[in-house]
């Protein structure tokens, strides 16, 4: 798989997309906004499975794993992209243990089991066949 956004990012090691955390509350305030603008509850998440396809550097999912799925599979196949979620994470620990990183693409990626809910957020404009994804 070589999708050519991708493939940019992983030849010159860049993680593109950046949020201000600078105010983690106010962060966090801005996704619970989102969420209840798309009649996504908190606890419509959990307990339940989710997956995030392009989480990028994992701020947004901060947030959702405060939620408490009960498996929360973050697919993501930039390296630099990982090594933020990684490090991001390594912050908040009591949230490290609810992620599960997938380092693939969507197209290469075959889950054991449905999920009850599935996150796509800006990635479909670079994807090699968004309506296939």
């Amino acid at each position: 798989m070589n999708v050519p956004m991708v493939a940019f990012y992983k030849a010159h090691h860049i993680a593109p997309v950046q949020q201000d955390m600078s105010d983690f509350d106010l962060h966090f305030q801005r996704r619970a906004s989102l969420y209840r603008h798309l009649g996504i509850l908190p606890n419509f998440l959990k307990g339940r499975s989710v997956l995030e396809i392009g989480p990028g550097l994992g701020c947004n999912a901060l947030y959702t794993a405060s939620l408490e799925p009960a498996r929360y599979v973050l697919l993501e196949p930039n390296p630099a992209s990982i090594e933020g979620i990684v490090s991001l994470f390594a912050g908040h620990p009591h949230l490290n243990a609810r992620i599960e990183i997938e380092p693939r693409y969507l197209e290469e990626y075959t889950p054991e089991q449905p999920f009850d809910f599935v996150f796509c957020e800006g990635v479909l404009t670079g994807a090699e066949d968004p309506r296939g994804a």
